[in-house]
């Protein structure tokens, strides 16, 4: 039986062609040795030489990796090429037949193969789809009548068919074959495959665990995950990759999905690493005398860097430096991930130069970064900018003079499942 009970899990599960190919190592490969197809000599040779002749769906590098270490005196058996049996059973070939000879001249071992013809599908039934219809249920999972049948080809249409599933608000469907029989005659194979859909339900509760510093009803605006709608695998999808990828967190698992203690809807479980960033503060003071000026003046450098102030995503800069010889330098900068509410980051910038009594130099820009959704399997998003830059002489034919800048960009962000890597673009032009 295959069955997958949770498509979305961040643990790992068995690999669904792994039950499969046992089932089917266990009758194919059993029926080949009960015919005498594997027979073969047992030569006394440790570690020989080895030929293979015959092959052509799997290369020979392969088949000798999948016969090191086999054991090569009168205490073998059949069952030494189990895993040969095995590789081309994943690729389709049930009927595939070995025959392995010692060659006294040279004392090498010769693998003999007899691959035969891909196994083809036959009568398939599905019972219990109901949101999916048979055809699509038979070419999703890649056994359609007259198709190649590939076990590790199936085991990936399980998979899609579960993600389907999941993304139209059926997280607990199972899927599994049953009934696999082979035709003597046609030699084509015929199976069944059961669906248990499930109900649909609603996301009645998301827990974040292990955090430290961050709220947790901040960490599940930032997922954007909503409580009381309707669960579907594609929101989930989502949430991961904005909390993966916003920077506030070193590593983060796929959410659990999992049924809520009353059974009346889903909960998300989702466990964080926090990165860990902390506040700091160093100052550098003294004075200097100016040059030319019988003056002393406070000099050094000031920085304060307060991150997530009070677990609410917001970040306060604050620097200020004075180099002793009339120049001196002051900026201020603020950022917040939510501005009224909503997954939409704002900052303001405020700096400030001003070189003894020559000129003074300002600028005030605001930031704004806007998620736009999922695309292309990823999430895309869009920033925008404007400064306005302002100089001040002391001196001179023009006293003043104003700048605008605007500065655009976007960022796309794409990650897979269960894995912590991910792919970035984004670009910015002023």
């Amino acid at each position: 039986m295959i069955s997958r009970l949770k498509p979305v899990r961040s643990s790992r599960e068995p690999a669904l062609s792994a039950r499969l190919l046992g089932r089917l190592v266990r009758c194919f490969v059993a029926a080949a040795l009960l015919a005498g197809a594997l027979g073969f000599a047992r030569p006394s040779l440790s570690a020989p030489e080895i030929e293979i002749r015959g092959n052509r769906s799997l290369p020979s590098g392969t088949i000798k990796g999948l016969m090191d270490g086999m054991r090569w005196d009168d205490s073998g058996d059949h069952l030494v090429l189990r895993d040969v049996q095995e590789a081309y059973i994943r690729q389709g070939y049930l009927s595939a037949k070995m025959r392995l000879e010692r060659n006294t001249a040279d004392s090498t071992i010769v693998l003999y193969v007899d691959e035969g013809e891909p196994a083809r599908m036959g009568r398939v039934k599905v019972i219990g789809a109901k949101r999916f219809n048979e055809e699509t249920v038979r070419k999703v999972l890649n056994i359609e009548s007259g198709s190649h049948f590939r076990p590790v080809a199936v085991d990936r249409g399980v998979q899609e068919l579960l993600e389907m599933y999941d993304a139209e608000g059926y997280p607990f469907t199972q899927v599994w074959i049953d009934s696999l029989a082979l035709e003597p005659v046609t030699s084509q194979l015929r199976l069944a495959v059961y669906v248990v859909e499930g109900v649909s339900k609603n996301l009645s509760h998301v827990h974040v665990e292990g955090l430290e510093k961050t709220k947790e009803d901040v960490a599940i605006r930032l997922s954007g995950l909503r409580v009381g709608e309707p669960y579907d695998g594609e929101s989930v999808r989502n949430a991961y990759l904005r909390l993966s990828t916003s920077g506030v967190f070193e590593d983060v698992a796929y959410p659990a999905i999992q049924i809520s203690p009353q059974g009346q809807g889903v909960e998300a479980v989702i466990k964080v690493v926090e990165s860990k960033q902390s506040n700091s503060f160093t100052a550098a003071l003294g004075y200097a005398e100016r040059e030319g000026v019988n003056e002393r003046v406070l000099s050094g450098v000031v920085r304060l860097d307060l991150l997530n102030i009070g677990g609410a995503l917001r970040d306060l800069r604050v620097f200020w430096r004075n180099d002793g010889t009339g120049r001196v330098q002051t900026e201020l900068a603020f950022r917040q991930q939510f501005f009224l509410g909503r997954r939409m980051s704002l900052g303001l910038s405020l700096q400030q130069i001003g070189q003894d009594t020559v000129y003074t130099w300002q600028s005030l820009g605001v930031e704004t970064g806007l998620p736009v959704g999922r695309l292309w399997q990823g999430m895309f998003g869009i920033d925008f900018a404007i400064h306005g830059d302002r100089n001040t002489f002391a001196f001179g034919d023009v006293t003043k003079s104003i700048r605008y800048r605007l500065m655009g960009g976007y960022s796309y962000v794409r990650g897979k499942r269960h894995r912590g890597t991910f792919v970035s673009l984004g670009n910015r032009f002023t």
